[in-house]
């Protein structure tokens, strides 16, 4: 879990950074790099055991998977925040200076 995390937070992280440098939207950056991050095989076996009829290892990937597309969803929210934070404190203090 803290892998995917740590993966999904630096792709989103840089794709931050990216946009702002280049002026374009997070998401130009962020969807190319998220998207190697998605857990297809973990779906895949949910799938697989589903038609084996082996519900026990279908729910285990079902679980499994729904955690790491969790992750990837927090670390995205962690840092999108942290940049509307950062935001909000510069024009904050950009409206002091008036």
């Amino acid at each position: 879990m803290f892998a995917m995390f740590t993966a999904a937070f630096l792709v989103s992280l840089l794709s931050q950074i990216f946009a702002r440098i280049f002026k374009a939207p997070v998401t130009i950056f962020l969807v190319p790099g998220i998207l190697p991050l998605v857990p297809g095989v973990g779906m895949y076996r949910i799938v697989y055991y589903l038609l084996l009829e082996d519900s026990s290892m279908s729910g285990y990937y079902f679980l499994y998977t729904l955690q790491m597309a969790s992750m990837i969803a927090v670390a995205i929210f962690v840092t999108d925040t942290i940049f509307q934070i950062i935001r909000r404190v510069g024009e904050m203090n950009g409206s002091e200076r008036d």
